[in-house]
């Protein structure tokens, strides 16, 4: 006999009864099939009671907890006794009532000022029910779509040209037979700083004197201000400089060392803006500022002097002209000529080609290069401030402002272009402002050298093409070149060692733009073979750049598509072989030694996959992040608490708590081993994302080697699989075991 049919409501527990006359185990076992297919038993969730196999007394208990929507179908227990065929009973009726909830929940959100924002509100249950959202209002709520510019479409709540006064909270209710559900979310409309007072400068303080420097800026939230010293943050006595909290700085008892630059950056979400301070200490240039008015009296005194000499003898020889006989004058020679016969003979002259080399070897002379300066193209120096990476989180401090790779930073001189000592060239370099250069990573001890050498000028990056969009901006692959005069032809190959990745940073979000710095250095340390380098990053100009290597074979998502037997190919084009076992360990073992050289620079990868891996010719491998979510790779990408995640890469404290680390990384590492040995198959094929991410919240998902995989490496891979971080081997013990097989 079989229960009837059953009715639970969602995430509640419900049970089906068979009982049955029949032999006791070990004798007979009892089963049970939904929709024909063997019900999974994990003693968790779905549970089977009765001695033995399920059998107590003539009765089996199949309980299942927390009921889900595809637990609904229809049920059958199969009794299966020693000698007899199996028995089925009755289907019966499992059916889940889904409750109200909102799905997904909606979340909070931020504008700025006069920017418009969509945030949607969906519900689900048992009967489509009502969305509606509204705003508190003292002691009641008021309709959110009462104000002109806020609108409610199909639930989505719509603010248009946000206002600071629409800041606050807003309540999405659904309403619905089955009764009503309610979530409140925050709207923050942001405000960008704006100065609006600074102390004026320059700032002249007696030594042993205070100097107070004031700073106030506006915006929403309000704005927080940090001071810094000659581009460096952290650089005050604490014992002398106290920071008032309305952005005063004072310091006391100054010193003649304290002259120099202060900056004043206020900053929230919304932006940063920066204003500098040129402060000088009274008697430490007096000495200087004497010399140099002695000089310049000096010199005006020379100058009258000689333009004088030069009246007295011109009058004094115009005299002895007039009073001398006309046949002493000279009157073939240039100086008894008039005017109108000096301009005669100039027209002959130019006209017969006499004045040709003169004027030729002038416009020589004057075009050398260094020799004028474009106006478009100088820039004052003092404009101009330079940081390491290590000393700033945030981009745009300035449209001025040019980071250096790698810890080194390019000095920046607070003089006239026009320097005595300087060369033309060197001026002419200098004063190329606009031209946007990017400092690429180097040794401090050769950069001095070569500082010229060392630029990368925005126009000698020459784009061949676009190769994706990601959460930042464009990603495009590009040729650096040594000039733009050296530019190949269009039916010339690039030089694979000239070619480029150049991320284009478009994004205005204060997330994103520190998980640009952290990538930069993350890719700037000390150069590895298997990581790729970072050649630069400017933000003097907008849209910022992001330049680092790039490889010849491109990405290792690609290759390893071509090595399948079906995958199309260029007519004429080659296809390459499928790799072997031990080109598949080389290739995870080279990711894997990337991975630790990151680790033991405390960095951590928070997308390792075939897609961010490229590859060479020579089957090396650089591990990267292109990271091209909006196009290429989308389907490999899903939004998950607003935020765009590899979830069939990821660990489950990674998805789900947002804790990234070396065990993270390991575990995501075992996945792209699993793409090598299959040809980029994507992991976890056979159900969709939110599957994946529902199996991770409840530890079901299934994590398992590719078959024919040797048991060694299936071990490993397994083992970095581990549910718990804990139990997954370190990233040196991977690259150890991976020798040991290699």
């Amino acid at each position: 006999m079989m229960t009837s049919s059953v009715s639970v409501l969602e995430e509640e527990t419900g049970r089906l009864e068979c009982r049955m006359d029949t032999s006791p185990p070990p004798y007979t076992n009892v089963s049970w099939t939904r929709d024909g297919h063997p019900v999974s038993v994990d003693d968790y969730r779905v549970s089977l009671s009765g001695m033995g196999e399920g059998v107590s007394q003539g009765v089996s208990v199949l309980r299942i907890r927390w009921a889900r929507l595809e637990d609904v179908g229809l049920y059958v227990c199969v009794v299966t006794t020693e000698g007899h065929p199996p028995v089925h009973t009755m289907p019966a009726k499992f059916d889940v009532i889904e409750r109200l909830k909102f799905s997904p929940r909606p979340l909070d959100s931020r504008v700025e000022v006069g920017g418009n924002v969509s945030i949607p509100c969906e519900a689900r249950g048992e009967v489509t029910p009502e969305v509606t959202w509204y705003r508190p209002n003292a002691t009641k709520l008021v309709e959110a779509a009462s104000r002109e510019n806020i609108q409610v479409t199909d639930g989505t709540l719509e603010v248009i040209g946000a206002e600071l006064h629409d800041s606050g909270v807003y309540v999405c209710m659904a309403t619905s037979q089955q009764g009503t559900i309610n979530a409140s979310i925050n709207l923050a409309v942001i405000e960008s700083p704006v100065m609006e007072w600074v102390t004026h400068s320059p700032v002249q303080v007696d030594k042993g004197g205070t100097l107070m420097l004031e700073c106030r800026a506006r915006g929403t939230p309000k704005p927080s201000i940090h001071w810094d010293y000659n581009h460096t943050p952290n650089a005050f006595d604490p014992d002398r400089v106290e920071m008032h909290g309305n952005g005063t700085l004072q310091l006391s008892g100054v010193r003649r060392e304290d002259g120099g630059v202060y900056g004043c950056t206020a900053g929230n979400m919304g932006g940063l803006v920066r204003a500098e301070i040129t402060v000088s200490v009274s008697g430490e240039s007096i000495q200087p500022l004497g010399r140099t008015v002695g000089v310049a009296v000096g010199g005006a005194a020379a100058y009258i002097a000689l333009v004088g000499a030069m009246l007295i003898y011109c009058r004094q020889r115009r005299l002895r002209l007039k009073n001398s006989p006309p046949h002493t004058r000279g009157e073939g020679s240039e100086e008894a000529q008039s005017p109108e016969e000096q301009e005669r003979l100039m027209y002959t002259a130019r006209q017969s080609g006499g004045l040709d080399g003169d004027i030729r070897e002038f416009g020589a002379a004057t075009s050398k290069p260094g020799a004028q300066l474009d106006p478009a193209c100088q820039v004052q120096l003092s404009q101009v401030s330079t940081h390491t990476l290590g000393t700033s989180t945030h981009l745009g401090l300035s449209q001025a402002s040019t980071k250096t790779m790698g810890g080194s930073s390019v000095s920046t001189q607070h003089s006239s272009p026009q320097q005595a000592n300087s060369s033309p060239s060197a001026q002419s370099t200098a004063q190329a402002g606009p031209s946007d250069a990017i400092y690429p990573r180097h040794e401090a001890s050769n950069h001095a050298a070569g500082q010229d050498k060392a630029k990368i000028q925005r126009e000698n990056i020459q784009v061949l093409l676009t190769l994706g969009r990601g959460e930042f901006g464009e990603v495009q692959l590009a040729r650096l070149r040594t000039s733009p005069e050296d530019s190949d032809g269009e039916d010339t190959p690039p030089d694979p060692d000239k070619l480029v990745m150049v991320k284009v940073v478009s994004t205005r979000d204060e997330q994103l733009l520190a998980e640009v710095c952290r990538e930069a250095a993350m890719f700037s340390g000390p150069p590895h073979p298997h990581v790729v380098s970072a050649l630069g990053l400017c933000t003097s100009h907008t849209p910022h750049l992001l330049v680092t290597q790039y490889t010849d074979w491109g990405d290792l998502k690609q290759f390893l598509l071509a090595t399948r037997k079906e995958s199309p190919r260029p007519l004429g084009s080659l296809r390459p072989p499928p790799l072997t076992y031990q080109q598949c360990l080389s290739l995870s073992l080279q990711v894997a030694e990337a991975l630790e050289y990151l680790s033991g620079r405390r960095h951590t990868h928070k997308d390792v996959a075939a897609r961010n891996c490229l590859i060479t010719s020579k089957l090396q491998l650089k591990l990267a992040a292109p990271a091209l979510t909006r196009d290429a790779y989308q389907a490999e990408y899903c939004t998950y608490r607003n935020q765009v995640l590899p979830v069939r890469w990821l660990s489950p404290e990674a998805l789900l708590e947002d804790e990234y680390s070396m065990k993270s990384s390991v575990f995501s590492w075992a996945w792209l081993a699993w793409e090598i040995l299959t040809q980029a198959t994507l992991p976890h094929s056979t159900i969709t994302d939110q599957q994946v991410m529902a199996a991770a919240q409840t530890g079901d998902l299934q994590c398992a080697p590719p078959s024919g995989t040797p048991a060694d490496l299936g071990s490993l891979l397994s083992s970095c699989w581990q549910q718990s971080p804990k139990a997954r081997p370190a990233i040196q013990s991977v690259v150890e075991t991976l020798k040991t097989l290699s």
